[in-house]
């Protein structure tokens, strides 16, 4: 079994960019592709979302401007890999913790 990495980032008001990831254990061996698609389909544009919303760090800078900045996460990439998974979700955990999410934007 390949865990998957989940490759997100934060993008600030001066485009200045945070880049974060999670690995989450992958026990059904779901395809790239099938993940892909299971991610995209509920995120805002099919890219962004907020963060402790999925239960994942936040990755503001230590000087958040709030009337300029956000809240918004964006999605980057997944991938297979063979790093340990640290977090407690499985990919199918956070895809259905995702798909209940109720992000009205």
């Amino acid at each position: 079994m390949q865990n998957i990495k989940f490759n997100y980032l934060y993008r600030d008001a001066g485009n200045y960019k945070f880049f974060g990831s999670v690995i989450f254990s992958n026990p059904y061996n779901l395809s790239l592709d099938n993940i892909q698609l299971l991610l995209k389909n509920p995120l805002i544009n099919g890219e962004w979302f907020i963060a402790e919303d999925l239960k994942l760090s936040s990755l503001f800078f230590d000087k958040h401007i709030a009337d300029l900045d956000h809240l918004f996460h964006e999605f980057e990439t997944v991938l297979f890999t063979e790093e340990e998974s640290k977090s407690s979700l499985s990919i199918n955990e956070f895809i259905n913790l995702l798909q209940k999410a109720n992000w009205n934007y």
